[in-house]
């Protein structure tokens, strides 16, 4: 009997609460999308401290959909900002900084016309607008009678000039559709408005469809499809991701000008200062203030009325800090910028024994894969059209970089001097000869040696006799008579 009694409030109790009402709960349901966001965590946190919870103010920070930058906003941080320039400039300027190498049969017509033309500031220029704006290109204006046909590279027209564009004088007309292309989804035609430097727009170009193979394209930073869906299918500029940290970095070297400007203030006591101005002695007060500015210095002292006024200095701004927060916020902006400070910055390195050649030579690897991936490519296809048109053979056409480190007058002379002493060694063990020194230092163009003219074979007693043998049997013929040997 104690155990149903046990059991049957147990089941009256379950079912009592099925039939009543449902009570409130002391949890609060959270209606806020984004409070429920954040209160779903995937990460660490501590109940009792609060650290990780709904409550730390520290997970209120989010990240923010990107929005692209437009074109006034780039146009005024490429013209305003110093280091925004610098980090679009470097990266066309460091690689084409030595020129090019053309190679080829046809190498020494390519390059004179090349250079005559100017071609290399128009491939610097056209990589510049695109790393600022998203998307740049060389137009090449082809003697041919559809704009919207693919290029033939075979057989096209005499190329008559070059048009830089960036990517607001262009909008894409078509794509390519057929998902057995290489280039699917890819655009296949723009319409371009190019402005001239007035920024009146040519009529003789506005919105002409020009197939994408007529153009060298130059891209922006690697962006993801789904903004470059919302930028009207270009990439993003090189500035977009260090928009932010530009704008800080602005704000930091402002504020500490403000400090640097308010470091020590001079303050003008006047009794009944209030009532000179009301009873209107303004101009008098400003004329008192104005001769003690100019004639305070360190070798003048201020003479004051005892009585009625009172001149000190107040404040003396600590900006001992000011130079620790510098130093880390130039290196926050060249991490953004993915280039060393020396050369964003354009400073030596700092520090005891300094050199700054590890940054410098990381930076030159950049530069090495930019010239190959980028600039490379696209060189040789405009090298092609050039050449063509030109009538100059492309057999054997390829592109050179000449090496972007040179050595320094100290660092040559202790090269030679190790590479003398290597040869000094192979010598005496036999491994090379003189002649051998003699062609390579004249192959190195570093001195002025005239290649080893072969020397001849040394004669052996045997073939000395043979020879001697041979001429003895020989008739020999002169002008009145032919001798012959008697037996």
């Amino acid at each position: 009997m104690a155990t149903s009694k046990t059991k049957t409030p147990r089941i009256k109790s379950v079912q009592s609460t099925q039939s009543k009402a449902p009570q409130k709960s002391s949890v609060k349901v959270i209606d806020d999308p984004i409070l429920k966001a954040m209160s779903k965590m995937d990460s660490w946190s501590n109940a009792m401290t609060g650290i990780g919870g709904v409550r730390d103010k520290t997970m209120g920070m989010g990240i923010c959909p990107a929005v692209p930058l437009n074109e006034a906003q780039l146009e005024a941080l490429y013209m305003t900002d110093d280091l925004a320039s610098t980090i679009v400039d470097s990266i066309p300027e460091d690689s084409m900084s030595k020129n090019i190498m053309i190679k080829g049969e046809g190498s020494e017509h390519l390059t004179s016309v090349f250079d005559r033309l100017n071609f290399l500031d128009t491939f610097i220029e056209a990589w510049k607008w695109g790393r600022l704006h998203g998307g740049g290109a060389i137009f090449m204006g082809i003697q041919d009678v559809d704009q919207s046909s693919q290029l033939n590279p075979r057989t096209h027209g005499k190329l008559l000039y070059t048009l830089v564009l960036d990517r607001w004088e262009m909008q894409v007309a078509s794509y390519y559709t057929d998902p057995t292309l290489p280039k699917y989804g890819q655009p296949r035609t723009y319409r371009v408005t190019p402005r001239s430097s007035n920024g009146s727009v040519s009529n003789t170009m506005l919105g002409v469809e020009v197939h994408e193979s007529r153009f060298i394209m130059f891209g922006g930073a690697s962006t993801p499809k789904r903004f470059k869906a919302a930028n009207n299918g270009w990439d993003a500029s090189v500035l977009q991701r260090s928009y932010d940290v530009l704008r800080d970095y602005a704000g930091i070297w402002r504020s500490a000008s403000y400090a640097v400007s308010d470091m020590s203030q001079g303050v003008f006591k006047i009794k009944g200062l209030v009532d000179m101005i009301s009873e209107g002695h303004k101009d008098k007060l400003l004329d008192r203030m104005e001769l003690v500015d100019m004639a305070r210095s360190v070798a003048r002292s201020v003479v004051v009325d005892a009585d009625t006024e009172d001149f000190s200095v107040v404040g003396s701004a600590n900006l001992g800090a000011i130079p620790t927060i510098l130093d880390q916020a130039n290196s926050r902006v060249a991490a953004a910028a993915r280039m060393p400070v020396t050369r964003l910055m354009g400073t030596s390195p700092g520090g005891l024994n300094a050199t700054g050649d590890s940054d410098l030579s990381n930076w030159y690897g950049v530069i090495d894969i930019a010239r190959e991936q980028i600039a490379r490519p696209r060189l040789l296809k405009l090298l092609h059209v050039i050449a063509r048109s030109y009538g100059i053979t492309t057999e054997g056409l390829d592109v050179e970089f000449p090496a972007l480190w040179s050595l320094s007058d100290l660092e040559e002379a202790d090269l030679n001097n190790k590479n003398a002493s290597t040869d000094q060694l192979y010598l005496s063990m036999g491994v090379i000869t003189k002649e051998e020194i003699r062609e390579k230092l004249s192959a190195s163009a570093i001195y002025d040696i005239e290649p080893t003219i072969p020397s001849q074979v040394p004669s052996t007693p045997e073939s000395s006799t043979a020879v001697q043998t041979e001429q003895s049997n020989e008739t020999i013929v002169s002008e009145d008579q032919t001798l012959t040997p008697s037996t």
